[in-house]
């Protein structure tokens, strides 16, 4: 995916393989696809794996805001932590944009028990 003047958000405007080229059944084709324009946008940053209490700053140095937070139990990393985010990192949004994360709480005494 690369930035482009020319060509709107989605447009495919490259591929490995000439169009009305014969190809077998199957062949893979890579295609370069359009972010549309730069004007505007920044690049989500990666937030799993740290601390909810950095999320909010992290955001706002990329001109973006904290969205819906969902709790969700985890026997894997400590509670607080972000263990995903929509949207996932390294993808390209508005700056104003909302990123929702997912962040890891303590397990209940039952479902201790049914690990």
């Amino acid at each position: 995916m690369i930035f482009s003047d020319d060509f709107p958000e989605g447009a495919i405007f490259s591929q490995s393989i000439p169009e009305k080229t014969r190809v077998s059944a199957g062949t893979p084709i890579s295609v370069v696809v359009s972010l549309g324009n730069a004007e505007g946008k920044t690049q989500v940053p990666n937030l799993i794996g740290l601390p909810f209490s950095k999320v909010e700053q992290i955001l706002n140095e990329s001109d973006l805001r904290l969205g819906k937070v969902i709790y969700e139990p985890s026997s894997t990393v400590l509670p607080n932590t972000v263990i995903e985010q929509f949207p996932r990192p390294g993808f390209y949004v508005q700056k104003g944009s909302s990123v929702d994360v997912f962040v890891a709480k303590e397990l209940s005494e039952i479902q201790k028990q049914n690990y």
